[in-house]
């Protein structure tokens, strides 16, 4: 956490988290942002700063590499960044690699790509 306190704005934070993981990050529009793999590490921990940022955020993530108690229910890893962050965002359980999937997510969200990088 103290390498994201020391970053001068978000555009470093999330250039400098790109760099390290392959991230797939979506500008949706000034104040919205998508973030994929958001139950891991790395992507649970971005949402954090995000929200901190008062940034809303589409959290997307297939469950491969973080815990859900069910196939249903959102990950350990996020429920505890809204216990942290008090703030609400939006979760879908969606492999990014599913065509379909994420074609009824963005139909709800215009999404303008900003980086992105495949996993």
């Amino acid at each position: 956490m103290l390498i994201l306190k020391s970053l001068v704005n978000l555009r470093q934070f999330i250039k400098y988290f790109i760099l390290l993981e392959n991230l797939l990050i979506c500008w949706v529009d000034s104040k919205t942002i998508l973030v994929t793999g958001a139950g891991g590490y790395i992507g649970s921990h971005t949402i954090v700063e995000l929200l901190n940022t008062n940034y809303s955020v589409v959290a997307l993530d297939n469950l491969s590499n973080c815990y859900a108690y069910n196939e249903t229910e959102i990950p350990e890893s996020l429920k505890r960044v809204r216990s942290l962050t008090k703030k609400e965002f939006i979760w879908n359980k969606v492999d990014i690699r599913d065509k379909d999937a994420l074609n009824d997510i963005f139909k709800n969200i215009p999404l303008m790509p900003l980086f992105i990088l495949p996993h």
